[in-house]
């Protein structure tokens, strides 16, 4: 698909916004323009329903426990991830460069420390 795409590039196609066309369905397309005809078409799932202040406090208090559940959920998992083990990886590692193949350790070119970014795509 992109196998005219030098390795480590990328290719970005822009294209003007007046020029795209996303289906109604689309969760990620929320306009005005877009959702006026579905609140035509279902006046009464256009709004949530009108309830009292002390029945909006109750329901805000228990969104507020799920999303703080939530968020200590993801706080630990992330602390699991850093807690990890170590694997040692082999200094001669093959890996693919800007200038073609190289090795983990001439990846670091006498650095300390080194950023790598995997992706799981490849250009075949």
């Amino acid at each position: 698909m992109f196998g005219d795409v030098e390795p480590g590039r990328m290719r970005v196609a822009v294209i003007p916004a007046e020029q795209l066309t996303l289906p109604r369905s689309d969760p990620l397309v929320a306009t005005k323009r877009s959702l006026e005809p579905l609140m035509s078409e279902n006046p009464g799932k256009a709004h949530p329903s009108v309830v009292d202040r002390v029945n909006f406090e109750r329901q805000l208090a228990e969104l507020r426990a799920r999303e703080k559940a939530h968020t200590r959920e993801g706080d630990a998992i992330a602390a699991a991830r850093r807690r990890l083990p170590m694997v040692e990886v082999a200094a001669d590692s093959p890996l693919l460069g800007p200038d073609g193949p190289t090795t983990l350790l001439d990846a670091f070119e006498g650095r300390r420390q080194l950023i790598a970014y995997y992706f799981m795509w490849w250009p075949g």
